[in-house]
């Protein structure tokens, strides 16, 4: 993983797992309300990356690198639903606040889940 950034952010960090382009538009929000981005990538290559200062480097599907990511941020939340649930869960479990929560985010992963959520409360 790269290392953090070296300015002390000013307001809430807000870790954003993946790189995208719904993490790169998500930048300029959060500069106009004080929160500071903080992007897991694969790549520096990848869109959020490019704006981003506080970029770090590693895989989303290792626990130990997600559990390091979210180190000193105020929230997590996510690029892409790729993320694997019982890594939500166990984030969730150390005690970080993460949005969606894994209960949620099941339903973005999996299309019968979502469609099968939806038919019981009559949508």
């Amino acid at each position: 993983m790269s290392s953090p950034s070296p300015v002390s952010p000013i307001g809430p960090v807000v870790g954003v797992i993946g790189a995208g382009q719904l993490a790169r538009m998500t930048q300029q929000a959060a500069i106009a309300l004080g929160i500071e981005l903080r992007v897991l990538a694969n790549s520096l290559d990848e869109s959020a990356a490019r704006v981003i200062a506080d970029t770090r480097l590693g895989d989303y599907r290792d626990l130990a690198v997600l559990r390091d990511f979210a180190k000193g941020c105020d929230a997590i939340t996510f690029d892409h639903e790729h993320v694997p649930t019982e890594h939500v869960r166990a984030l969730t479990e150390d005690g970080f606040a993460v949005h969606p929560g894994a209960e949620a985010l099941v339903h973005a992963q999996d299309k019968a889940v979502m469609r099968e959520r939806l038919t019981a409360i009559g949508a």
